[in-house]
C-alpha cells in the first residue's frame, strides 16, 4: 500500500491468526499502521474462536476495506454476515 498510495494516515490490519499479526507487526509496522488479532471463529483457521463477528472497528470510522483472499476462506453463513457489517 505504501508503494502505491504513498502516505496513509491510518491502516488497521485484522486477522484471526496470531502468527500473521505478529509477522505484520514485525515487517509492516510504521507510523499509522496497527494490527489486531481477533478471536473470531473461522472453520479453517480459528475453529475455537467466538461466533460473534466483528470488523474490529467502530461504525463510521473506516473509509476503505481491502479484503484480499478473505471471503474465499469463509463459509456460506459468514460471508453475507460480514458483507452486512461492511455495508
Amino acid at each position: 500500500m505504501r508503494g502505491h498510495l504513498g502516505r496513509i494516515a491510518a491502516c488497521h490490519g485484522v486477522d484471526v491468526q496470531p502468527e500473521l499479526i505478529e509477522w505484520a507487526e514485525a515487517i509492516l509496522a510504521g507510523p499509522g499502521y496497527r494490527f489486531t488479532c481477533v478471536d473470531v471463529s473461522n472453520e479453517r483457521y480459528n475453529p475455537d474462536g467466538t461466533p460473534e463477528r466483528t470488523l474490529a472497528a467502530d461504525p463510521g470510522t473506516v473509509d476503505v476495506i481491502y479484503a484480499y483472499s478473505v471471503f474465499s476462506h469463509m463459509n456460506d453463513e459468514d460471508t453475507p454476515a460480514y458483507l452486512g457489517l461492511i455495508r
